[in-house]
């Protein structure tokens, strides 16, 4: 069986209210019963484990994990009626009993965004960091998320499926169904604890899969900060690892799951240093503190850290974040791991200077929260929401055929004055645009574009040619998944510093691969100018496609537009801007694309025009870069 697994292999789980009641009730149980054996082994133990009872498997760092050598003996773990736990059973405390205590390499923060994952993507990368021997993972269900206040609170119910490096062929693979759930609590001391809960429980629609044994386990683990760069690491933990194993095998199996949390600091510091990679110079120079050059700097004799000599035993090298050049005893290289396209994991060796590393470990990033409760379109909304996607790609069809047959390509300079130009295509401003005519509204959609506000804004046009083919141009704008658009982002440099894919309706086939309705939301900001210009988001209608014309010709589309979307508040801080942009691709030839935009924008509060000109046309003029990024 290979891992992991090319389908789903369950059907959709929705908890009901009353089980995730259950769930919930379950985990504070056990989270309550974890503190209290946590503060009798500090206050009443001091911290000493009885090696007669606990034999030591295996240490990291400065955190052992023990077998319970009594374990027969002891006290049964108990059942929790009226929740849903499989561990606890008369089978179960055949099992293995380990305790896992000691201190680790890290701050608090950086352990719980090592841990925090809300995709199977998420899942993949972290495995790929801490060795945890899962070769596959599906999140089921979440029904606590991370929120601004709560940003490491993070409740679920996950399968996953371990299997024992290098014994596959005598060793069948163990799956597990478990409630997921990690957060950072209060006590009533007002000591700051994290906690992580793995724990199995039932659930009917998760049948065992033919050629892989449903184990059982219960592992709590508290996490408290022990100094500015150490966390204190309590584990109680239960395996019942099913079928017919050796009992070394499952110790050491067990042993090596468990203990793997040591990497987590690493995980939570790679995934703030691959954000800060995706981002454009300007957040990297905020974020860090200091000026970052645009492009490699030229090679310097001295080291910028230490400032010693290069010598042949010295070689210098650029930081691939700061871009400062150092030596190689100040540089360390990281393998960044990232999910391609097709779905393949990769890592990639990444050199960072030691100030780089030791900004990831102070910098305070807290888990992406979803600033808007879960959407789902209704057939009728999705119905409005088609038929106006439809009557902007036509209008703009109409237009482009205008200016193609009856203009002859040729821009009107009396009214229209360029702004910005790319490649052999240029963004130019309406000058007349409180003479011309407002652009319709259409009754029966949720379009915000075309009121009379929205009129008072900017109206874009862009004609033009770029280098690169029809496929390349839809693959790269092609995009299902916030994780894809962050990639996408990293290219084209379109001064969007936050997104969310809100819900898609429509989605590529073999058919056709291009084709992507869906509901996003988008935040922009000026570059340089945050102090003094407020951030702007959009929630909008974003519509990529092929559409054959009567003649057999094929046109790429792009739409952007804005929408009204009741479930998406404004936030406090931002300014909620209205855009409408649909961009019509025509293949010109082996390796051109012609481009033709219209584009109206409506920045919202105070903006001078200017900034809001040269904001709104850069980012309207990037997908000169979509070629580029469909081929990487």
């Amino acid at each position: 069986m290979k891992f992991p697994l090319e389908s789903d292999p369950f059907p959709p789980v929705e908890a009901t209210p009353e089980r995730v009641a259950d769930l919930e009730n379950l985990a504070h149980i056990l989270l309550n019963e974890t503190i209290a054996e946590w503060e009798h082994f500090v206050h009443v133990q001091n911290r000493e484990v009885d090696k007669k009872r606990w034999k030591p498997t295996k240490t990291r760092e400065s955190m052992t994990v023990y077998k319970d050598m009594y374990h027969a003996k002891s006290d049964p773990v108990p059942v929790y009626p009226g929740t849903p736990s499989t561990v606890g059973s008369d089978e179960s405390n055949r099992g293995l009993r380990l305790l896992g205590v000691g201190s680790i390499v890290g701050n608090l923060e950086d352990f719980m965004l090592g841990n925090a994952t809300i995709s199977a993507e998420q899942m993949r990368i972290r495995t790929s960091y801490t060795d945890d021997e899962c070769v596959d993972h599906r999140v089921l269900d979440v029904w606590r998320q991370p929120t601004v206040e709560d940003p490491f609170t993070l409740h679920s119910l996950r399968w996953y499926v371990k299997a024992v490096p290098g014994a596959n062929a005598i060793v069948k693979p163990r799956d597990l169904l478990l409630i997921d759930c990690q957060g950072i609590l209060e006590t009533t001391k007002g000591d700051r604890l994290g906690y992580l809960l793995l724990h199995t429980v039932e659930v009917p629609e998760c049948r065992e899969i033919p050629g892989i044994i449903r184990c059982q386990l219960s592992a709590c683990y508290i996490f408290r900060p022990n100094g500015p760069n150490s966390v204190e690491v309590y584990l109680r933990s239960m395996v019942e690892p099913g079928g017919k194993i050796i009992d070394s095998v499952a110790t050491i199996s067990s042993t090596n799951a468990l203990i793997s949390t040591w990497k987590l600091p690493w995980v939570g510091q790679n995934r703030k240093l691959t954000w800060m990679m995706t981002q454009p110079t300007s957040v990297r120079a905020e974020k860090l503190g200091k000026k970052v050059a645009a492009t490699k700097p030229a090679r310097k004799d001295k080291c910028s850290l230490c400032t010693k000599s290069i010598t042949l035993l010295r070689r210098v090298s650029a930081c691939e974040l700061c871009l400062d050049s150092v030596c190689s005893r100040c540089l360390t290289v990281r393998k960044l791991s990232y999910i391609r396209r097709n779905g393949d994991l990769v890592q990639v060796p990444t050199a960072f200077c030691k100030n780089c590393i030791m900004w990831s470990t102070s910098m305070k990033f807290p888990l992406e929260c979803d600033p808007f409760p879960p959407i789902e379109a209704s057939p009728e909304r999705v119905a409005e929401l088609e038929n106006l996607a439809h009557i902007l790609v036509n209008e703009t069809i109409v237009e482009w055929e205008h200016f193609v047959h009856v203009q002859n390509r040729q821009v009107d300079r009396k009214r229209w004055k360029p702004t910005k130009t790319r490649e052999n295509t240029t963004v130019y401003k309406d000058m007349h645009h409180a003479k011309s005519d407002p652009v319709p509204e259409y009754p029966g959609t949720p379009s915000t574009v075309g009121s009379d506000a929205a009129n008072r804004g900017l109206r874009l046009l862009s004609v033009g040619t770029m280098v690169g083919n029809l496929e390349d141009f839809m693959l790269g704008t092609t995009t299902t998944s916030t994780d894809q658009m962050r990639i996408r982002r990293s290219y084209n440099d379109d001064e969007c510093v936050d997104y969310r894919v809100l819900h898609v309706w429509r989605q590529p086939t073999v058919e056709e691969p291009f084709l992507v309705h869906s509901l996003r939301w988008y935040v922009k900001a000026v570059p340089g100018a945050n102090a003094i210009v407020k951030p702007r988001d959009l929630v909008l209608l974003d519509c990529v496609g092929i559409h054959e014309m009567a003649n057999g010709e094929r046109l790429g589309y792009l739409i952007l537009h804005s929408v009204d979307v009741p479930e998406c508040r404004e936030i406090p801080g931002i300014i909620r801007c209205q855009l409408s942009a649909c961009y019509i691709f025509r293949p010109n030839g082996p390796n051109s694309v012609e481009v033709y935009l219209r584009s109206m924008v409506e920045p919202g509060g105070k903006i001078i025009d200017s900034v809001a000109t040269i904001s709104s046309t850069n980012a309207l003029i990037s997908t000169w870069k979509l070629p580029w990024v469909g081929q990487n």
